[in-house]
């Protein structure tokens, strides 16, 4: 059986684990690319993230590349995209932690913790308006986790 530290699939529901719980109270979260505000139940939101793994490097020390695509409509001064920035940058930071950087626990297929991996936060892009006028912005950030 694949060892846990090279399983993608456990990857992906434990990042998605991990966004739900931080955010999906607060801020809508999808796992596909949303350009269009989105509703939830009646309402069409007006801020809300997208998270995709983008790709995996194998090896003693793994990797993987995770995309948070930032979503805000009606935001004419770029004020609600830099309060949702910061929002997300709090939640992949952790203070407590000698280096500053948060963990992620990986979960195994019984939801037990297989392992942590370690956020590295890089430089987003810059914000981009849509033709429909929402604003997005790409903020990418790496994984990595000590794998056999």
């Amino acid at each position: 059986m694949l060892d846990a530290t090279l399983r993608e699939s456990l990857r992906l529901r434990s990042v998605k684990k991990f966004f739900i719980d931080k955010f999906n109270a607060s801020i809508p979260v999808f796992f596909d690319v949303i350009e269009d505000a989105p509703k939830v139940g009646n309402v069409v939101v007006d801020k809300w993230m997208s998270v995709t793994i983008r790709s995996t490097s194998l090896g003693t020390l793994a990797s993987s590349l995770v995309y948070v695509y930032l979503f805000v409509n009606n935001d004419n001064d770029g004020s609600k995209m830099a309060e949702l920035v910061d929002v997300l940058t709090d939640s992949l930071i952790n203070l407590e932690e000698n280096d500053g950087r948060q963990r992620i626990i990986i979960y195994d297929a019984d939801w037990n913790e297989a392992y942590h991996s370690v956020v590295a936060l890089l430089d987003p892009l810059e914000t981009i308006t849509l033709e429909n006028r929402i604003k997005t912005k790409l903020v990418p950030f790496s994984l990595y986790w000590g794998a056999k």
